[in-house]
């Protein structure tokens, strides 16, 4: 899973790095102190993953959590568990309290990874069919001749 972490306390912030990237099912992405520059990488950017703390200058977390996509796996954290049901209230993944751990994070991970397979299985992708033998032709998933 593509996966950016964001967090404004600069050693937390490399603590994070460093468990993320030894994970095997995550791809790191990229770090942000600024929640702003995380909102500029992501215009070009798609994740699956993000991780966010909740205190920063600018916006707070929950703030910027509303602004990505519904498909998008948020996982909080932060070191005040007063913010918990709002962020269950937009669909936060999970909640870590601070100060995370290496085993915090390897926990974490089948429940991130069983909520990406069903989101990969519900998205609609769109199909075609095309017949090789005797005629060639294309059908989109509808059944609908492309010409």
């Amino acid at each position: 899973m593509r996966t950016i972490l964001i967090e404004d306390e600069h050693h937390i912030l490399r603590m994070m790095e460093r468990l993320v990237q030894c994970e095997p099912n995550l791809k790191w992405m990229g770090s942000f102190h600024d929640p702003l520059q995380a909102l500029e990488f992501l215009a070009d950017q798609e994740v699956d993953l993000v991780f966010l703390d909740i205190e920063m200058p600018q916006m707070t977390g929950i703030e910027f959590a509303k602004r990505l996509p519904a498909t998008t796996q948020v996982v909080f954290t932060t070191a005040h568990s007063k913010y918990a049901v709002e962020a269950f209230d937009i669909q936060a993944t999970h909640y870590l309290l601070k100060p995370i751990t290496e085993q915090m994070i390897h926990d974490l991970i089948p429940r991130v990874s069983k909520r990406y397979a069903e989101t990969l299985a519900t998205e609609h992708h769109r199909t075609c069919s095309i017949q090789c033998l005797d005629h060639f032709s294309v059908k989109t998933q509808d059944g609908d001749l492309v010409k």
